[in-house]
C-alpha cells in the first residue's frame, strides 16, 4: 500500500499498481521518525519538498559532532530529497556543503542525493549549471 496524499505519492501508487513491476515494501516510521537516528549504524533519511525540515538540524547535528571530534554512532547517512524546484533547495545549500566538506577526507559519513523534479526552462542559466554539475 502507497499512501498516497497529493499528486507525486497518488502517481507513484498508480505506476505501481499493476504488473510487470515488483512488489515494494515499504514502511513507516510514521510520526517523529527523526528523533533515533543515531541510534543505528546506517540511517536512510528520505524528505520530499519541505518536509526535509528535520533533516537540517540532524545534518547540521552531524557537522558539530564531527568538527569536535565527538563520537557518532551511525557509521553511514543516506540523505535523498526529492524537491519540486531548485529555489526550495536553495534554502539549504550551506548545510549540504557543510556535509559535503566533511567527506573531503575519505571519511564519507553522508552521501547526500537531490532530486529535483521541475525545470522551468531547459536552457536557463541555472537549469544548465545544474546539468553541468552533475
Amino acid at each position: 500500500h502507497i499512501r498516497a496524499v497529493g499528486p507525486w505519492t497518488g502517481n507513484l501508487r498508480s505506476t505501481y499498481k499493476e504488473p510487470p513491476y515488483s512488489k515494494i515494501f515499504l514502511d513507516g516510521p510514521f510520526g517523529e521518525g527523526h528523533q533515533d537516528w543515531y541510534k543505528y549504524d546506517v540511517g536512510v533519511m528520505v524528505g520530499g519538498g519541505i518536509g526535509v525540515t528535520p533533516f537540517a538540524s540532524i545534518l547540521k547535528d552531524i557537522v558539530w559532532k564531527k568538527k569536535t571530534g565527538s563520537v557518532l554512532t551511525c557509521k553511514k547517512i543516506y540523505f535523498l530529497w526529492v524537491t519540486r524546484t531548485q529555489r526550495q533547495f536553495e534554502w539549504m545549500t550551506d548545510i549540504i556543503r557543510e556535509v559535503e566538506e566533511l567527506n573531503v577526507d575519505g571519511d564519507s559519513i553522508v552521501d547526500v542525493h537531490i532530486f529535483i523534479t521541475q525545470f522551468y526552462n531547459k536552457f536557463d542559466l541555472r537549469t544548465t549549471m545544474l546539468y553541468v554539475c552533475e
